[in-house]
């Protein structure tokens, strides 16, 4: 079986389970509190790991490894996981698990955050992380679920005198990336994905390692490559030139044609062709919209005062970081994940020291996507960490001296003292360039079918834009989430190869704050 069938008939079969239900019971984690080596032609104890790969090895001309008994693997049921410690560092451990009666392992850590895989759960062949949802399988390793990029490495179980090793080699490393071809000069189709975000990333990446050899040309109107634009609110003190994705060198590898500061005024679908703001044109053989969204700003007086700010992007993200401080009063604008998560970073970070105050329409934070009972358990952990709201109001304008906010009156009179305003008031979708031949629904986003294709020939959508049937209800949803955009932009690779595999995967959201996770699976 080649490596692109195996990826199709894993899609295949993710998306699937994803259907299923979800009450499955956690597996027991055994820790094992000691670990032995064995090496094949020496039994001989060592005192550091150092000397210990100097004088036990395994004698290959290609590479050096030992063995690491798995004690008490016996007591493993079938279904089960456990941590084993392969190195004196604490975080020197591999991941066992017994799956339909045979010993895998693999990395025990998260390719994505580095979290510990032994505490997670084992979904038929599927790891999958606590932390953000990502799966991986247990047999080879490949990453099955976002927000994982890079595969776990896979290690060999060997049996000698009925007791069972992992084969460990020196140089090990905690993640790899998955295969993925180069450009072809002699393949003369060319791929177009108009958005340098995680749709768009996720989709130039599998089109590579579905073997396509074609041009794949990424345009993106940012002028950083693709980052993790989650880390913007949940780390707002952050840099976003520590979120980058993938560096240039990995995608030059790959021959990945990412260019940045390409904004596209115009996709003609008729001439298949993109028409750059510059008016260079790009023609296309297949094209792929990921443009994402771009952060809706309420119509009040005094929208465009110095202090007044959205958060979409690393820009966005600096100035809010130049303008805040000790002493600082902040007024935001919306009480969903965008505003709570900031309020949430801010006074992490200052303490007493800022003044937070969050104002939404409704009853409570998160109410119209978690419901009130949530909401207020939500609500209840901001203001003991010193957040304060304003419910049932709304924003009526905003009061400014020579070009700056001061303050925000509300739709009851209230006016709160401001030096900074951050508004959490959604997004709408970034389909300005999409002017004809492509079908568009009532709030601007494009229309497409399960496959993902849009009304137009050889134009495909993927991500915030993307407005698709729900497989459950038939009706059409579109999901503002990194998980759910990445997923998106892999399905869309498939089907502008032709592979004709359906979108219908099962959202998942998470949130962290004042150090507590929420996770929530299903539509909001």
């Amino acid at each position: 079986m080649n490596f692109l069938t195996k990826r199709l008939l894993r899609v295949n079969t993710l998306l699937k389970t994803s259907k299923r239900s979800m009450a499955f019971k956690a597996p027991i984690v055994k820790r094992t509190p000691m670990f032995r080596r064995f090496p094949v032609k020496s039994a001989i104890s060592m005192l550091t790991l150092t000397s210990f790969w100097m004088s036990q090895r395994y004698a290959t001309a290609e590479e050096k490894y030992c063995l690491v008994e798995i004690e008490n693997v016996e007591n493993l049921a079938d279904g089960e996981m456990m941590a084993l410690k392969v190195g004196e560092a604490d975080n020197d451990k591999v991941l066992v698990v017994r799956y339909k009666g045979k010993i895998f392992s693999v990395g025990n850590f998260c390719t994505h955050f580095g979290v510990p895989l032994a505490s997670s759960v084992l979904f038929d062949d599927k790891v999958i992380c606590p932390a953000h949802n990502a799966a991986f399988s247990i047999i080879d390793g490949l990453p099955e679920y976002a927000p994982a990029k890079d595969a776990l490495p896979t290690f060999e179980v060997v049996e000698e005198n009925g007791k069972h090793y992992v084969k460990l080699p020196q140089n090990w490393k905690e993640k790899r990336t998955v295969y993925m071809t180069k450009r072809d000069p002699e393949n003369t189709q060319k791929f177009v994905i108009v958005g340098g975000g995680p749709a768009g990333l996720s989709a130039a990446e599998t089109l590579r390692q579905s073997d396509f050899t074609g041009e794949i040309i990424v345009l993106s109107a940012d002028d950083k490559l693709a980052y993790d634009r989650t880390l913007l609110s949940k780390a707002l003190s952050g840099d976003a030139n520590k979120f980058i994705l993938r560096s240039k060198d990995f995608l030059d590898t790959y021959d990945i044609d990412f260019r940045l500061n390409s904004l596209v005024k115009r996709i003609d679908a008729a001439a298949n062709e993109v028409v750059l703001s510059d008016n260079t044109k790009v023609s296309y053989d297949k094209l792929l919209i990921a443009t994402g969204g771009t952060a809706r700003k309420p119509i009040v007086p005094g929208i465009d005062l110095k202090g007044v700010h959205t958060l979409r992007s690393a820009h966005n993200q600096e100035e809010i970081k130049q303008s805040i401080g000790k002493d600082k009063k902040v007024v935001i604008i919306g009480g969903s994940f965008i505003g709570f998560e900031c309020a949430a970073c801010l006074v992490s970070t200052f303490k007493n020291e800022i003044d937070v105050k969050v104002v939404d329409m409704n009853s409570t934070p998160f109410e119209l996507s978690l419901g009130k009972d949530v909401g207020k358990v939500m609500q209840k952990l901001a203001e003991e960490n010193g957040v304060q709201f304003l419910l049932q109001k709304s924003m009526k304008k905003l009061i400014g001296k020579d070009g700056e906010v001061t303050g925000v009156e509300l739709s009851d009179g209230t006016v709160l003292d401001a030096d900074v305003v951050i508004l959490g008031t959604g997004i709408q979708p970034t389909t300005q360039c999409v002017q004809e031949g492509v079908e568009l629904e009532r709030d601007g986003s494009i229309r497409v079918d399960p496959f993902l294709k849009t009304s137009a020939d050889n134009i495909y959508a993927a991500g915030d834009v993307a407005s698709y049937p729900y497989w459950v209800t038939g009706k059409r949803a579109r999901v503002e989430h990194w998980n759910h955009a990445t997923q998106q932009g892999e399905v869309a690779a498939f089907n502008m190869l032709g592979k004709q595999i359906p979108y219908d995967n099962i959202p998942f959201f998470w949130t962290r704050n004042y150090m507590k996770t929420l996770q929530y699976a299903g539509y909001c």
